[in-house]
């Protein structure tokens, strides 16, 4: 986390952006990002004022018509000098190809990966600027086909960019050279590789021009000014995302019921309301002036309170996520009282797949109210750890792909307290992800008797330096789902190819059965990849969903064994029985559990005759096999003795005769 008291340019851009209702994409040149970058190489800084003197070209298309010239009233913020270059293009109210400008001038890009210009584009236009590299590969200093190459790339401006906004002021777009794609519609010869270095320095040829085509996209005029085009070592920009200005307003007073949408509160035993508020007399935020409108938060706390701002569409009916993926981290400007208060800043990331609830997986980072008036917070994304909530939400890390909104509260206040919010955006330019294959989610569900999708993803495309293909491999397991009975196992391997899809899919069948028997689960596993690492998700599950009604007056079907139940000197098991077997159930599924129980077999002995002087006491009794049993079965340790009676009777001679009843188990 850093603090500071100042905004510098971003805050100039975030006063041009509180006019959209959107979230858009700006970038501006901080001082960290200038300072890491080693090499500038300059193309044009346009200081000559003089365009066509210094290699400028322009050239027609097939709809309406433009120019070029210089521009002095009109600067970037920074690398700005005394002049810029302004362009205008007619439409007629017709898109299309309008034409294009461009520069010749030779240079040696060796130790640079990104092209960086300004751009201040007038606002409601919606056009592309084809960018187009045009490179030297047969080293004879000029351009032509089919020995040349040509690389481009399609920078759209328009309300919400994505390259540039327009109407939204000066912006940096910083492009690195591997975006750009070989395009071979003019230029048809080269190598196919953008390597701009001269012979002399042991390459192919230079970089000879820069030519920019202008298309209409939607029947607007084309009209922007632009300044210092140079190629850098790193990128120069530093976008940021204006998320909230709290120019449009806030709902107050609305409590988060179910998916929350748009602004809403919520709290414990606590107390909490929201509203926008202008400055003044609101705190003004200097470095926007006044007027202005910021978020006011009235709060008193016990044990937890804050508000959610959750993502719609534009109708304000459905919870709709924003990609945050190439940025660094979340800054917002909060106005403190100094009262010793805990607060907090969630992030609320991704759902699980087909979700209808408020299961997104929450990020928190917290700060102390100890200070006094405005002060500017940033904290990188890497500085939040996940907070479990109960909600049932996914467990795969922090990717930002899929945002559905923010949070900010506080644990227990002093007292009554107000705290003031304006300006929350996100920022910086995330590093690239490394290679890695995972699951998409830590689980699919599927309803039984369909097949469950799985997804297995890489983490970012193959691009150039990565292997031409990468695979890995994949299988199922049990978990409470029984193979073969509740899904078919599955394994296999997945090649992801270069220029190809990044996603790819296998199914998980499962069956049907007429019983409710709950919810069961396979395990998923990757293994064995080539060429990729594991990422963060190389175990997940399939969810299969059981769509039959509880029966309430069901005791106990024995699909789940015989847990609950008891007996003496019997055994008890729950045998899978199939549709034709002869104990099959009239109308069973294709196979069901019974009970089984084993008792023993009772017979009743009867030893009679003079028995007391002979054996020493000792009676044995031996048990014999007939024609339906095999006494070589029986296990004679398990052979037990029990309810014995006995009889004696005196003989005339004065013999004592007896009898012993007697039962074998």
């Amino acid at each position: 986390m850093k603090a500071r008291h100042s905004l510098n340019n971003v805050l100039v851009l975030g006063l041009l952006l509180s006019m959209l209702m959107m979230p858009v994409q700006v970038t501006k040149v901080t001082a960290q990002a200038v300072a890491a970058v080693s090499t500038i190489t300059i193309f044009d800084d346009m200081e000559h004022g003089n365009p066509f003197g210094n290699g400028w070209f322009t050239f027609g298309g097939s709809v309406g018509g433009g120019g070029i010239g210089p521009n002095t009233a009109d600067l970037p913020p920074e690398n700005g000098g005394a002049f810029s270059l302004e362009t205008g293009w007619g439409s007629g109210g017709t898109p299309g190809f309008f034409g294009g400008f461009g520069r010749t001038f030779p240079i040696d890009l060796t130790g640079t990966d990104h092209f960086n210009f300004w751009i201040n584009p007038d606002p409601d236009q919606d056009y592309t600027l084809e960018i187009n590299l045009q490179e030297d590969d047969n080293g004879d200093g000029v351009i032509g086909s089919p020995d040349d190459d040509e690389f481009q790339y399609n920078c759209v401006i328009s309300l919400t960019g994505p390259c540039a906004v327009s109407g939204a002021g000066w912006q940096q777009i910083s492009i690195p050279l591997a975006d750009f794609f070989d395009d071979n519609s003019f230029l048809t010869g080269g190598n196919g590789v953008l390597d701009p270095v001269p012979v002399s320095a042991g390459g192919n040829g230079q970089l000879i021009n820069i030519v920019i085509a202008v298309i209409g996209n939607s029947g607007s005029d084309v009209n922007f000014r632009t300044d210092y085009w140079v190629f850098s070592e790193g990128s120069l920009a530093n976008p940021i995302l204006i998320i909230d200005d709290f120019e449009s307003g806030v709902a107050p007073g609305t409590s988060c019921v179910g998916i929350p949408l748009g602004f809403c509160t919520f709290a414990g035993t606590s107390s909490i309301t929201i509203m926008a508020a202008t400055t003044p007399p609101a705190p003004v935020l200097p470095e926007l002036g006044e007027p202005n409108t910021v978020m006011r938060v009235d709060l008193d706390v016990t044990d937890f309170a804050g508000f959610i701002h959750g993502f719609t569409n534009e109708a304000g009916d459905t919870w709709v996520p924003q990609d945050w993926s190439a940025y660094q981290g979340f800054g917002v400007w909060i106005h403190g009282n100094n009262s010793g208060t805990v607060m907090f800043i969630d992030l609320l990331e991704n759902r699980n797949p087909g979700s209808t609830t408020d299961d997104a997986e929450r990020w928190t980072v917290t700060l102390p109210d100890d200070f006094s008036g405005w002060r500017f917070f940033e904290f990188p994304f890497a500085d939040f750890v996940r907070k479990d909530v109960g909600n049932s939400a996914p467990n795969d890390g922090f990717t930002g792909d899929e945002v559905h909104g923010w949070a900010f509260g506080t644990l227990g206040t002093p007292g009554p307290i107000t705290l003031y919010l304006d300006q929350a955006y996100v920022f910086g330019q995330a590093a690239e992800r490394p290679l890695e294959v995972t699951f998409a989610a830590d689980k699919f569900e599927t309803v039984e008797g369909t097949a469950a999708m799985v997804t297995v993803e890489l983490t970012r495309p193959l691009k150039e330096g990565d292997p031409d293909q990468v695979s890995v491999s994949y299988t199922t397991q049990p978990g409470s789902a029984v193979p073969d009975r509740d899904y078919t196992p599955v394994s296999g391997m997945l090649t992801f190819v270069k220029d190809d899809v990044s996603e790819l899919t296998f199914a998980v069948p499962t069956f049907d059965n007429p019983k409710y028997d709950g919810d069961k689960t396979v395990i998923l596993r990757l293994f064995d990849p080539v060429d990729v690492p594991l990422g963060f998700t190389f175990q997940s599950r399939v969810e299969i969903l059981d769509d039959d009604p509880l029966d309430p007056t069901l005791l106990d079907d024995f699909e789940r064994g015989a847990y609950l139940w008891q007996g003496n000197n019997v055994n008890l098991s729950t045998p899978e029985i199939a549709t034709d077997d002869p104990l099959a159930l009239p109308g069973q599924d294709y196979y069901e559990h019974i009970l089984e129980v084993d008792t023993a077999v009772l017979v009743d002995i009867v030893v009679s005759g003079s028995i007391c002087n002979s054996g020493n006491g000792v009676i044995p009794v031996a048990i014999l096999t007939t024609d339906s049993f095999d006494a070589l079965t029986v296990d004679h340790n398990s052979v037990l003795f029990g309810d014995a009676a006995e009889a004696h009777r005196i003989s005339a001679e004065g013999h004592v005769r007896g009898k012993i009843v007697f039962k074998i188990r």
